[in-house]
Protein backbone atom coordinates (compact mmCIF):
# COMPACT_ATOMS: atom_id res chain seq x y z
CA UNK A 1 0.00 0.00 0.00
CA UNK A 2 2.95 2.24 0.89
CA UNK A 3 4.31 1.88 -2.60
CA UNK A 4 0.66 2.61 -4.30
CA UNK A 5 0.39 5.87 -1.84
CA UNK A 6 4.16 7.26 -3.12
CA UNK A 7 2.76 6.58 -6.62
CA UNK A 8 -0.43 8.65 -6.32
CA UNK A 9 1.90 11.57 -4.61
CA UNK A 10 4.07 11.70 -7.83
CA UNK A 11 1.35 11.60 -9.84
CA UNK A 12 0.00 14.45 -7.99
CA UNK A 13 3.25 16.28 -8.27
CA UNK A 14 3.39 15.39 -11.95
CA UNK A 15 0.10 17.09 -12.53
CA UNK A 16 1.12 19.78 -10.52
CA UNK A 17 3.71 20.90 -12.80
CA UNK A 18 1.95 20.52 -15.31
CA UNK A 19 -0.95 22.71 -14.34
CA UNK A 20 -3.28 19.82 -14.19
CA UNK A 21 -4.40 21.53 -11.05
CA UNK A 22 -7.87 19.05 -11.02
CA UNK A 23 -5.89 15.91 -11.91
CA UNK A 24 -3.13 16.50 -8.72
CA UNK A 25 -6.46 16.78 -6.89
CA UNK A 26 -8.11 13.66 -7.77
CA UNK A 27 -4.40 11.57 -7.14
CA UNK A 28 -3.69 13.50 -3.80
CA UNK A 29 -7.82 12.28 -2.81
CA UNK A 30 -7.02 8.60 -3.76
CA UNK A 31 -3.61 8.60 -1.92
CA UNK A 32 -5.67 9.61 0.93
CA UNK A 33 -8.35 7.12 0.42
CA UNK A 34 -5.41 4.36 1.41
CA UNK A 35 -3.57 6.31 4.20
CA UNK A 36 -6.30 8.88 6.11
CA UNK A 37 -3.71 9.14 8.62
CA UNK A 38 -0.96 10.38 6.30
CA UNK A 39 -0.71 14.22 7.37
CA UNK A 40 1.33 15.18 4.37
CA UNK A 41 -1.17 13.81 1.75
CA UNK A 42 -3.79 16.57 3.23
CA UNK A 43 -0.88 19.11 3.50
CA UNK A 44 0.08 18.10 -0.23
CA UNK A 45 -3.97 18.35 -0.92
CA UNK A 46 -4.24 21.44 0.13
CA UNK A 47 -2.01 24.78 0.12
CA UNK A 48 1.46 25.86 0.02
CA UNK A 49 4.92 25.15 1.79
CA UNK A 50 7.39 22.13 1.78
CA UNK A 51 8.09 18.35 3.03
CA UNK A 52 9.58 15.36 2.98
CA UNK A 53 11.99 15.38 -0.43
CA UNK A 54 10.43 18.30 -1.62
CA UNK A 55 6.95 16.95 -3.06
CA UNK A 56 4.95 19.08 -0.68
CA UNK A 57 6.86 22.33 -1.75
CA UNK A 58 6.19 21.19 -5.53
CA UNK A 59 2.63 20.24 -4.83
CA UNK A 60 1.14 22.52 -1.79
CA UNK A 61 -0.86 24.94 -4.58
CA UNK A 62 -3.73 22.65 -5.72
CA UNK A 63 -6.64 23.57 -3.97
CA UNK A 64 -5.85 27.57 -3.66
CA UNK A 65 -4.84 27.23 -7.46
CA UNK A 66 -8.39 26.15 -7.45
CA UNK A 67 -9.76 28.67 -5.54
CA UNK A 68 -11.35 26.48 -3.23
CA UNK A 69 -9.85 27.57 0.03
CA UNK A 70 -13.06 26.57 2.54
CA UNK A 71 -12.05 23.15 1.08
CA UNK A 72 -8.20 24.16 1.85
CA UNK A 73 -8.44 24.97 4.90
CA UNK A 74 -10.61 21.52 5.88
CA UNK A 75 -7.85 19.61 4.99
CA UNK A 76 -5.16 22.30 6.77
CA UNK A 77 -7.45 21.32 10.17
CA UNK A 78 -7.09 17.61 9.27
CA UNK A 79 -3.41 18.17 8.87
CA UNK A 80 -3.19 19.94 11.78
CA UNK A 81 -5.17 17.79 13.89
CA UNK A 82 -3.11 14.86 12.79
CA UNK A 83 0.18 16.23 13.20
CA UNK A 84 -0.02 19.46 15.47
CA UNK A 85 3.49 19.33 16.37
CA UNK A 86 4.51 20.13 12.57
CA UNK A 87 5.10 24.00 12.09
CA UNK A 88 3.89 23.86 8.15
CA UNK A 89 0.64 22.67 8.97
CA UNK A 90 -0.33 26.09 10.74
CA UNK A 91 1.12 27.46 7.53
CA UNK A 92 -1.02 25.92 5.36
CA UNK A 93 -4.17 26.95 7.73
CA UNK A 94 -3.14 30.23 8.38
CA UNK A 95 -3.03 31.11 4.67
CA UNK A 96 -6.64 29.73 4.21
CA UNK A 97 -7.89 31.77 6.75
CA UNK A 98 -6.08 34.82 5.12
CA UNK A 99 -7.42 33.84 1.63
CA UNK A 100 -10.92 34.13 3.26
CA UNK A 101 -10.55 37.11 5.13
CA UNK A 102 -10.93 35.49 8.64
CA UNK A 103 -7.52 37.70 10.03
CA UNK A 104 -7.69 37.74 13.33
CA UNK A 105 -8.42 33.45 13.29
CA UNK A 106 -5.26 33.15 10.89
CA UNK A 107 -3.09 35.26 13.40
CA UNK A 108 -3.76 33.24 16.23
CA UNK A 109 -3.03 30.51 14.17
CA UNK A 110 0.31 31.44 12.68
CA UNK A 111 1.02 32.71 16.26
CA UNK A 112 0.62 29.01 17.04
CA UNK A 113 2.97 27.86 14.51
CA UNK A 114 5.39 30.01 15.72
CA UNK A 115 5.73 28.77 19.23
CA UNK A 116 6.33 25.44 17.54
CA UNK A 117 9.21 27.19 15.32
CA UNK A 118 10.04 30.86 16.02
CA UNK A 119 12.09 31.01 13.22
CA UNK A 120 9.84 30.14 10.43
CA UNK A 121 9.82 32.79 7.68
CA UNK A 122 6.38 31.42 5.99
CA UNK A 123 4.83 31.96 9.61
CA UNK A 124 6.19 35.33 10.30
CA UNK A 125 5.13 36.58 7.30
CA UNK A 126 1.70 35.70 7.50
CA UNK A 127 1.65 37.14 11.08
CA UNK A 128 3.13 40.23 9.28
CA UNK A 129 0.11 40.29 6.71
CA UNK A 130 -2.30 39.75 9.41
CA UNK A 131 -1.42 43.04 11.22
CA UNK A 132 -1.78 44.48 8.41
CA UNK A 133 -4.70 44.05 7.39
CA UNK A 134 -5.96 43.96 10.68
CA UNK A 135 -4.16 47.27 11.21
CA UNK A 136 -6.69 48.76 8.37
CA UNK A 137 -10.50 47.40 9.19
CA UNK A 138 -12.10 49.63 7.51
CA UNK A 139 -10.21 48.96 3.95
CA UNK A 140 -11.95 46.40 1.16
CA UNK A 141 -11.55 43.05 1.09
CA UNK A 142 -8.61 42.47 -1.34
CA UNK A 143 -5.15 41.30 -1.38
CA UNK A 144 -1.90 43.07 -0.96
CA UNK A 145 -1.56 45.80 -3.42
CA UNK A 146 1.75 43.72 -4.49
CA UNK A 147 1.51 40.19 -5.08
CA UNK A 148 5.07 39.68 -3.86
CA UNK A 149 3.76 40.92 -0.28
CA UNK A 150 1.81 37.83 -0.43
CA UNK A 151 3.68 34.81 1.60
CA UNK A 152 2.46 32.27 -0.06
CA UNK A 153 2.34 33.82 -3.67
CA UNK A 154 6.16 34.21 -2.74
CA UNK A 155 6.59 30.92 -1.69
CA UNK A 156 5.49 29.91 -5.01
CA UNK A 157 8.42 31.44 -7.01
CA UNK A 158 10.73 28.87 -5.13
CA UNK A 159 9.02 25.70 -6.52
CA UNK A 160 6.82 26.61 -9.60
CA UNK A 161 8.69 25.45 -12.44
CA UNK A 162 8.82 28.15 -14.33
CA UNK A 163 10.30 30.49 -11.68
CA UNK A 164 12.01 28.38 -9.53
CA UNK A 165 15.50 29.05 -11.46
CA UNK A 166 15.28 32.35 -11.55
CA UNK A 167 15.06 31.94 -7.22
CA UNK A 168 18.88 30.26 -7.79
CA UNK A 169 20.26 33.14 -8.81
CA UNK A 170 21.11 35.00 -5.67
CA UNK A 171 21.20 38.64 -7.26
CA UNK A 172 17.97 38.05 -9.02
CA UNK A 173 16.66 36.50 -5.25
CA UNK A 174 17.79 39.72 -3.57
CA UNK A 175 16.28 41.38 -5.87
CA UNK A 176 12.34 39.79 -5.52
CA UNK A 177 12.57 39.95 -1.57
CA UNK A 178 13.92 44.02 -1.92
CA UNK A 179 10.78 44.41 -3.90
CA UNK A 180 8.53 42.49 -1.83
CA UNK A 181 9.81 45.21 1.47
CA UNK A 182 9.38 47.31 -0.59
CA UNK A 183 6.98 47.74 -4.06
CA UNK A 184 8.09 50.60 -4.67
CA UNK A 185 11.07 49.23 -6.13
CA UNK A 186 9.10 47.19 -9.11
CA UNK A 187 9.05 50.05 -11.55
CA UNK A 188 12.93 50.68 -11.46
CA UNK A 189 13.12 46.92 -12.00
CA UNK A 190 10.85 45.95 -14.68
CA UNK A 191 13.69 45.54 -17.15
CA UNK A 192 14.22 42.47 -15.76
CA UNK A 193 11.63 40.18 -17.73
CA UNK A 194 12.11 37.79 -15.33
CA UNK A 195 10.01 39.82 -13.04
CA UNK A 196 7.52 39.40 -15.55
CA UNK A 197 6.85 35.84 -15.28
CA UNK A 198 6.70 36.13 -11.66
CA UNK A 199 4.47 38.54 -11.35
CA UNK A 200 2.23 35.98 -13.63
CA UNK A 201 2.71 33.10 -11.42
CA UNK A 202 2.02 35.04 -7.80
CA UNK A 203 -1.10 36.44 -9.76
CA UNK A 204 -2.92 32.84 -9.96
CA UNK A 205 -2.56 33.28 -5.99
CA UNK A 206 -4.49 36.43 -5.48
Amino acid sequence: MGLMVQQLKDEGNACMESGKLEEAVQNYSKAIALDAKNHVLFSNRRVTGGCHGGGCRKVSAAYAKLKKYDTALEDAEITVRLKPDWPKGYSRKGTALLYLHRNQQASEVFQSGLALDPTNQQLKEGLTECKRRVSAPSAPRMPSLSPFQDPAAFEELKTNPRTRDFMKDTDFAKTVEDIRKNPELLREKMHDKRLLTCISVMMVWT
